[in-house]
């Protein structure tokens, strides 16, 4: 609910996402906490996947002003993080 509510500070605590980060972070062991999982996200938003989506994002002049915001740029990562984590195999593009 909190994710919907502040997307700014907040995640979904997605298995997805969480193996995709715990990959990305070449993290050994899974997270124990949603402390510990919005730490290592915020952490990965400051760094360089953030800074990517958020250089990309605001560099194409057809995206509307909300997709420029930050909360908007975080479910981003969020998403590409659960792509990472193997969700793109239950997708079947049409």
């Amino acid at each position: 609910m909190a994710a919907f509510i502040r997307p700014d500070r907040f995640v979904a605590w997605d298995s997805y996402a969480r193996k995709g980060l715990q990959m990305v972070l070449g993290k050994k062991s899974p997270f124990q906490t949603y402390a510990e999982y919005l730490r290592a996200f915020d952490s990965a938003w400051h760094s360089e996947p953030g800074k990517k989506i958020t250089e990309y994002l605001e560099r194409d002049d057809h995206l509307k002003a909300v997709e420029r915001e930050g909360r908007f740029q975080r479910r981003v990562l969020d998403v590409c993080l659960m792509m990472v984590g193997n969700r793109k195999k239950f997708y079947k593009p049409e």
